[in-house]
C-alpha cells in the first residue's frame, strides 16, 4: 500500500533536513588563531602572517586547521602553536 504524503510530511522532513548544523572542532588549548595572536602582540594581521609564516617555516611553531564557527557558518581556519 502506497503512503499517501501531506504537506506536513514533506515540511517536518525539509526542516529536518535543514536544522542539522555542521560539526565543529574542540580547539585544543594553546592554538591561536593569528588574528587572536596579532591582537595579543599589538601587530596588524598583515605583518603577523609574515612573521608567522616565517616561523612554521623554521619549525619554530606548528600549524593546525579546526571547523570553528564564524558568525552563522561553519569554517576550517588555521590555528597556531608554539613548538
Amino acid at each position: 500500500m502506497k503512503r499517501n504524503i501531506t504537506a506536513e510530511d514533506i515540511v517536518s522532513s525539509w526542516s529536518a533536513a535543514l536544522s542539522t548544523t555542521a560539526a565543529t572542532d574542540e580547539v585544543p588549548p594553546g592554538w591561536l588563531r593569528m588574528s587572536e595572536i596579532a591582537t595579543l602582540l599589538g601587530k596588524s594581521e598583515s605583518h603577523m602572517a609574515k612573521l608567522i609564516r616565517r616561523a612554521a617555516g623554521d619549525g619554530r611553531c606548528e600549524t593546525a586547521s579546526f571547523r570553528v564557527q564564524c558568525g552563522q557558518k561553519v569554517m576550517a581556519l588555521r590555528h597556531y602553536k608554539l613548538k
